[in-house]
């Protein structure tokens, strides 16, 4: 493939992917153990893109904790 070919022409060392860590990562997101309720509270929680980086953390250590996130938006 293009990945091979690239490495070729770099000349970089080839090696076998591992995606073991990938499949488990999967694994958490599509079948976790349970679900977590959280309440979000905040000004501006018509425009959700404000607190982006809040749901992202959240969903990230739902994965990390094979759980699945629901928030709820609280306005303040």
């Amino acid at each position: 493939g293009l990945d091979a070919y690239v490495v070729r022409k770099l000349d970089l060392p080839f090696r076998d992917v591992d995606w073991t860590v990938w499949a488990d990562l999967l694994d958490r997101v599509h079948n976790p153990d349970h679900e977590v309720k959280v309440a979000l509270v905040g000004k501006y929680i018509d425009l959700p893109d404000a607190y982006l980086s809040v749901t992202e953390a959240l969903r990230a250590g739902g994965f990390a904790n094979k759980a699945r996130v629901k928030i709820k938006w609280v306005t303040s």
